[in-house]
């Protein structure tokens, strides 16, 4: 999922990249900012958590929206 998958994704169920944060937080007790969201989504942050916070955002995502 891209940096702009995810932002269209979050506006159709009507949630914030805010919201993804503290979700992530919250179930994965993973620390994160927005700022950090956006850098990994978009790719210019990579690595090991980057990979492990992509498969969470998709997740959650599919979660809210119930797939």
């Amino acid at each position: 999922m891209t940096k702009n998958e995810m932002l269209h994704e979050l506006i159709e169920i009507g949630k914030k990249q805010t919201d993804l944060v503290r979700e992530i937080e919250s179930r994965y007790k993973e620390k994160m900012s927005s700022t950090e969201l956006s850098a990994i989504m978009s790719g210019t942050q990579q690595g090991a958590k980057a990979e492990r916070v992509k498969i969470e955002v998709e997740q959650i995502i599919n979660d809210w929206k119930g797939v």
